[in-house]
């Protein structure tokens, strides 16, 4: 019965995310007919020479070493490089950090026995930003190294919320309260660091990552945030049970042979990687760690394998079609930053939960 709803909700997503493709790959500043989009995609000197494509996914170091010849740009129309260097990276990026912040939500929500807990409720995006943040002003020769920059950013920011919830173990409430203390004081650091942005350019492009943006992201951005999609996806997938039986308690959960402390700070670790990727590329984006988990328990409960995947689905197509509406709400071209669009779908969401909450609690 479970695996048909999966099925089914997968049937959905997928519609939903086609539909985001396609509207994406019209619409923004140059808009194209279907017929362009059509012969773009299916462009026969990309087709037939696959030497562009395999730089865009491999990048210039790799092809050079596997002595890949370089593109003839010349050769492919305008339309073509808009779609296949602009568009289409967009929207696979976004795919990537809905994936890794519901699966972060997951985490968090388990280990914390919280459910309005997430990577951002608990400081560790916050963390992670600040090291990004610190290396955009300070080291930006370093941007490449952002991804695991942010992660180690994302891992300390975690090992003082583990340090100061502290007392012959964790608890659930000291974990998101610490969390709350380490998230407002990055973020005052943060705030902080404006000051020393002296080129415009700078800080208009650090204003729209802290507000949460896939605006002018590309291929290079997609290869640094790809692989650990797919590490965090894989170990959440093959790691589950341990998270499965710590929803019995602590107590029973020991009782049955698993180490609490050890599995917790192990998934905690995990949920960092699958953050820290997500805001090194994509910024601090809120409510999709909350959200999704939120929406895949109630689809199909709390069985972590199921959960996982559920939410992996609903955090891709609710950022894709968030992206979606911030490339079209404004007309002329112009884009507003998806985080924007998130936070007002979560605040709405969160607002009907109560709502429904409140009336089941007088039933």
């Amino acid at each position: 019965m479970k695996q048909r709803k999966i099925r089914l909700i997968f049937i959905v997503v997928l519609i939903l995310l086609s539909l985001a493709f396609l509207v994406q790959l019209s619409k923004g500043a140059y808009e194209m007919s279907w017929k362009t989009i059509f012969n773009s995609i299916f462009s026969k000197e990309l087709l037939l020479d696959t030497t562009y494509l395999k730089t865009q996914l491999f990048g210039e170091r790799i092809c050079s070493i596997l002595k890949i010849d370089k593109p003839n740009l010349n050769s492919i129309s305008n339309e073509a490089l808009i779609i296949w260097n602009i568009r289409i990276p967009r929207f696979l990026i976004g795919i990537c950090v809905g994936i890794n912040l519901a699966l972060a939500g997951c985490i968090f929500q388990t280990i914390t026995k919280n459910e309005m807990s997430s990577a951002y409720t608990l400081g560790i995006s916050q963390g992670s930003g600040l090291s990004m943040l610190i290396i955009l002003i300070a080291f930006p020769s370093l941007y490449d190294w952002i991804p695991v920059l942010s992660m180690i950013g994302g891992i300390i920011a975690f090992l003082l919320i583990f340090t100061l919830s502290w007392d012959k173990g964790t608890s659930p409430i000291k974990l998101v309260l610490s969390g709350v203390i380490v998230g407002s004081i990055s973020i005052a650091v943060q705030k902080g660091l404006y000051y020393f942005i002296q080129d415009i350019g700078m800080f208009q492009d650090v204003l729209s990552w802290t507000t949460g943006s896939l605006i002018g992201l590309s291929w290079h951005q997609f290869r640094m945030i790809f692989p650990w999609t797919i590490l965090t996806s894989s170990l959440c997938l093959f790691l589950h049970r341990p998270l499965d039986l710590m929803l019995l308690g602590d107590d029973n959960a020991k009782s049955l042979g698993v180490s609490v402390e050890k599995w917790r700070f192990v998934f905690a670790f995990i949920g960092i990687l699958a953050a820290s990727s997500a805001v090194s590329i994509a910024g601090l984006i809120g409510f999709v760690g909350l959200i999704a988990p939120h929406i895949g328990r109630s689809l199909i409960g709390y069985s972590h394998k199921n959960l996982f995947i559920v939410s992996m689905m609903v955090g891709a197509s609710l950022l894709a079609m968030s992206d979606t509406i911030a490339r079209i709400i404004l007309r002329g071209g112009g884009q507003i930053p998806v985080g924007i669009i998130l936070n007002t779908i979560g605040g709405v969401f969160f607002m009907v939960l109560m709502k429904k909450q409140k009336k089941f609690s007088k039933l």
